[in-house]
């Protein structure tokens, strides 16, 4: 596991010592105010950071206001074995905010497609999705971008890889009230399926 911390106000270094685990690895980042983050810094620079240092095989990336369900790891490792010619997946992604927190995840607003996505475009959250390495051979994340990079990244894999879907609850999205109004589902399901 590599983590960085972006210059956030809460210091994390202390958290990730008590585990006292050797594969834990933690890269503090200059100390920065939400503006200068937002200027001179973004997640895609951290992305980058943390994948030029790791070698892992498989990548998965997690944010501060997600996090993954306990099969998710090993759903996705157990996928890839079976399929090992398959580069990219998705899985289920749960949301939760203050109020459903405690809530079962099979009653939460989900976000899962159950046919294999060729134009992930705004459907896919990067959480929900894990991918090969060799997949990074011609692409790195989008710096110089702000808004939804995401969607640039997935865009530019799907023309080599489609993303197939695995059925497991993967991650978790925390919906706090500080995000963009656009990103709020509002209890809504957007699990969509194919038959």
């Amino acid at each position: 596991m590599w983590i960085y911390d972006d210059g956030s106000d809460f210091d994390i270094a202390p958290i990730v010592d008590s585990f006292k685990d050797s594969r834990i690895h933690f890269i503090q980042g200059p100390k920065l105010t939400d503006a200068e983050r937002f200027k001179k810094f973004s997640s895609c620079v951290a992305r980058n950071i943390l994948l030029k240092k790791s070698g892992n095989e498989l990548i998965a990336y997690l944010d501060d206001d997600n996090y993954y369900w306990p099969e998710a790891i090993a759903g996705a490792i157990d996928y890839f074995s079976k399929w090992p010619d398959r580069d990219i997946i998705f899985g289920r992604l749960t949301y939760s905010d203050k109020n459903s927190d405690a809530m079962p995840r099979e009653r939460r607003p989900t976000r899962y497609y159950n046919f294999v996505i060729q134009d992930p475009q705004f459907l896919l959250d990067t959480s929900q999705v894990i991918h090969q390495r060799k997949c990074l051979e011609f692409i790195h994340w989008p710096e110089d971008i702000k808004l939804a990079p995401d969607y640039h990244f997935f865009t530019t894999l799907m023309k080599k890889y489609p993303f197939y879907p695995v059925n497991i609850f993967l991650a978790n999205y925390y919906k706090h009230p500080f995000q963009l109004q656009g990103l709020h589902l509002a209890g809504k399901k957007t699990e969509r399926q194919r038959e």
